[in-house]
Parts: structure tokens; sequence; C-alpha cells
């Protein structure tokens, strides 16, 4: 269990970019193997001590111990180059090819606390909405209110 009071901590939410459409055109089998290329383009682009775990339908969570939020929002632009590198082919997606959009929040005690995961939780799932709305295969940084968008 990792405590708010001890460690700094990050989570970056990576949603899979059109994936409703991939699975329509090209079937849920298919759609399924994505996944897994994914997640395993996301584990690579990790640390050792990051974990990373399916979070919904297509939703990836990875959770970074002692991670800032500039390193968080740098990992999540290096997941999102990551899988685009793969050059999965997405008939329907941006370039032609699978991507991912990141959601970040990290927890600072001294700066950014936050009372519970939940909330932790909630920041990156608004931070991936707004990496949604702005165009996608993008991350964005939650910070209380504010967000940082590249």
């Amino acid at each position: 269990i990792i405590s708010f009071e001890v460690v700094n901590v990050a989570l970056i939410m990576c949603d899979v970019d059109y994936f409703k459409r991939y699975n329509d055109t090209c079937g849920h089998q298919a759609g399924d193997v994505v996944l897994r290329e994914v997640a395993s383009g996301i584990k690579q682009n990790l640390r050792g001590a990051d974990e990373a775990f399916r979070y919904g339908g297509e939703e990836i969570v990875a959770i970074l111990p002692s991670q800032d939020a500039e390193g968080t929002l740098s990992t999540a632009e290096r997941l999102c180059e990551g899988i685009s590198e793969l050059n999965i082919t997405h008939p329907q997606g941006i370039d032609g090819k699978v991507s991912i959009s990141a959601g970040c929040s990290a927890c600072n005690t001294d700066t950014h606390p936050v009372a519970s995961w939940e909330e932790l939780l909630e920041q990156a799932d608004q931070a991936l909405y707004e990496a949604k709305k702005a165009g996608r295969r993008r991350a964005v940084m939650k910070r209380d209110r504010e967000s940082v968008k590249r």
C-alpha cells in the first residue's frame, strides 16, 4: 500500500483512440490483440518500479511511484509516441495507426496533495477527457483546476 503521506505518486490513464471504430471495422478478436500489443508497448516504456493495469474496456492505468508531475507528463508523452511507433494499422485511426491518449495526475505531498486514490483517478480521468477533446494522441496533466496540455 502506498501512503500519500510518505510517497509522491502519479497516475497515467491511457485510452486507445477510436477503439470502438477499430472493433467495428476489424472485429473484437483483432481488438483484443491490439489491446495486448498496446499494453505491452506501455509496459516497455515504463520504469521498473512502475505498474500498468487494465482499467475498464480499453483503458490502461499506469501507477508511477516516486514520480513528480513533470516526469509523469514526459512519461505519458513517451507512451503516446511509443504506441504510435508500433505502427499497428487502424483503418479509421489517426494517420491510419493505433494511437493512445493519456490523462495524468500527480500527488506531491508538498505542492499537490490529494485526499484519496479516487481523487487521483478522477483527476487523471478528467485529463484524459481533455486530451481526447483536444484532438487525441496527446497527454494532458491535471493539476488541481488547471491542465497542462502538450
